[in-house]
């Protein structure tokens, strides 16, 4: 067994009941309190959600193709933009481990292909904004710790009354990031805390919000990639 397997395997089993952090998803949080679930979110290309051999070795795992899955979905009326974050809650930390944060999405970029989030050029082309993840990328695909159980991954789409770099121009916290990274949407220095504390001051810009929840496992006998 390589050292490597061996020490993931040691955490895993060390950190097994550190999982199911679904109360602190972004959806979960209190600026989402007054808003249902009402938009439906589909990745055709993976029916059931499961992320097994087939899809993670070239199409979506971390260490494979690294590809965001295709989600489609319908707006409501009113939508002004779409901002979509991507979470594991069975992640061993104290909250959710962010794959994926995007905002600045406009409502008709849907369906949402995998090839605007291939690159940063891209995004720009597409006006996708990114914001921080754990490991400082555009996306990172599933691979949870070996022999840590099933992980799910929440893609959170949520429809927006308003722009969030306008939202961000009237609040005070605009002072710490410049407008130009928001506007060019090249640099990630956007955190899922900032855009949520500006979200729960501004009550009634969430116009709605939908799931897809893809789940994947791997073991020592079925590694998946």
């Amino acid at each position: 067994m390589p050292l490597t397997d061996y020490v993931e395997r040691t955490l895993a089993w060390a950190l097994y009941n550190r999982r199911g952090h679904d109360d602190a998803l972004a959806t979960r949080s209190p600026a989402f309190a007054d808003v249902k679930p009402t938009i439906t979110v589909k990745c055709d290309a993976i029916p059931d959600g499961k992320l097994g051999r087939e899809y993670m070795g070239n199409s979506y795992g971390k260490n494979g193709g690294n590809l965001f899955p295709p989600l489609n979905w319908i707006n409501p009326p009113g939508t002004a933009e779409v901002l979509i974050i991507v979470q594991d809650p069975d992640a061993p930390f104290s909250v959710p481990s962010v794959h994926g944060l995007y905002f600045g999405i406009p409502p008709t970029l849907t369906p949402l292909s995998s090839s605007f989030f291939a690159s940063h050029t891209s995004m720009v082309e597409n006006s996708i904004k990114l914001g921080r993840n754990r490991q400082g990328t555009l996306y990172t695909g599933a691979i949870p710790l070996m022999n840590h159980g099933v992980h799910r991954y929440f893609f959170q789409v949520v429809a927006l009354r308003s722009p969030l770099s306008k939202m961000f121009e009237e609040h005070a916290w605009k002072k710490e990031t410049p407008q130009t990274t928001l506007a060019e949407g090249t640099g990630a220095t956007v955190a899922l805390k900032d855009i949520l504390d500006v979200l729960a001051e501004r009550k009634g810009e969430i116009l709605a919000w939908g799931e897809w929840v893809a789940t994947c496992e791997r073991t020592s006998s079925n590694p998946v990639i």
